[in-house]
């Protein structure tokens, strides 16, 4: 009985391998199981570059306006062997480029830190004209870049605040901030917006050799009427001081901008008329108040004369 009993637990036993078997058997291989799902392996590699080129313009500043068309362009930069220069006429939609070496004085092996580009916009404008510098660096594969537009003027002007204890009348006053070379003088008028009548006869003629830091323009004296003005400065030459009949002459492009006007308050004026002016009496009642007046006073005169004769 005991032999039976153990000849049918090795029967199950053999029946239990052979079934791990044939499940074994029958598990896929991972590149099997993969191929079937319809899947891919990957393997990703980040390859790290340690020449990341930078490059910022530090000057002339997005927005600036200049009068003196000769600009150093100034900007900082890291890991780039050279520079192109990219500039646009945004009036014209020319475009220039210009190739521009490092720095001899700044170590290749490096090759970051600051340098300086002298360009003249009178190359590639004229004023009036607005452009866009771009400075790339020319490096490994990658790259960097930066943009200011900047706008050459003739005269650069400005309006300022008025409220000074010099200027009661709270005349508009101007400011000229810079001036393209060549310039001892501006003329200044005034047009009244829409009609574009001057104001000013003669013109305002200002000496700015040494830049005058405000100008007030007269308009209170002028007679000016509330509105909107249209300020339109024109640079002039310097003359011959030795040359009487040398006469400035305009130059540049005139620029103008455009201000609002109103004129001071009239103070209001005391009422220095007579004590009844309020009192909204007519003119036949001052009549015959008077009369009565006039009647009581000779009543009072006839009364006293009789009574001294008695």
């Amino acid at each position: 009985m005991k032999r039976q009993r153990k000849n049918f637990v090795g029967i199950i036993g053999l029946f239990a391998v052979a079934a791990m078997t044939a499940f074994a058997y029958n598990i896929p291989i991972p590149s099997v199981n993969a191929e079937s799902a319809g899947a891919t392996t990957s393997i990703t590699v980040n390859v790290v570059n340690e020449r990341i080129p930078t490059m910022t313009i530090v000057d002339p500043s997005d927005g600036d306006v200049v009068a003196d068309p000769a600009v150093d362009v100034r900007f900082t930069f890291t890991n780039a062997d050279s520079f192109v220069f990219h500039i646009k006429n945004n009036r014209t939609g020319d475009t220039y480029d210009i190739n521009e070496p490092l720095d001899p004085s700044i170590d290749p092996a490096v090759a970051s830190g600051t340098q300086v580009k002298a360009l003249n916009l009178e190359d590639y404008g004229t004023y009036g004209d607005s452009f866009t510098i771009t400075v790339s660096t020319v490096g490994v594969s990658n790259f960097a870049e930066d943009s200011v537009t900047i706008s050459l003027k003739s005269v650069v002007v400005e309006q300022v605040d008025p409220d000074d204890p010099s200027n009661p009348e709270d005349d508009p006053v101007i400011e000229i901030k810079d001036k393209m070379p060549g310039v001892c003088s501006i003329s200044i008028q005034a047009y009244q917006l829409p009609a574009g009548n001057p104001l000013f006869d003669p013109a305002i003629v200002q000496n700015v050799e040494s830049l005058t830091a405000r100008i007030v323009l007269p308009f209170d004296d002028a007679l000016a009427e509330s509105g909107q003005y249209r300020i339109e400065v024109t640079p002039l030459t310097c003359t011959d001081p030795s040359n009487p009949d040398d006469e400035p002459q305009p130059t540049g492009t005139p620029e103008s901008i455009i201000i609002n006007y109103t004129t001071p308050e009239t103070p209001a004026v005391p009422n220095t008329g007579l004590m009844f002016a309020g009192l909204n009496i007519s003119q036949s009642d001052y009549i015959i108040t008077g009369l009565v007046i006039f009647f009581i006073i000779s009543g009072g005169v006839l009364i006293y004369l009789k009574k001294s004769r008695r």
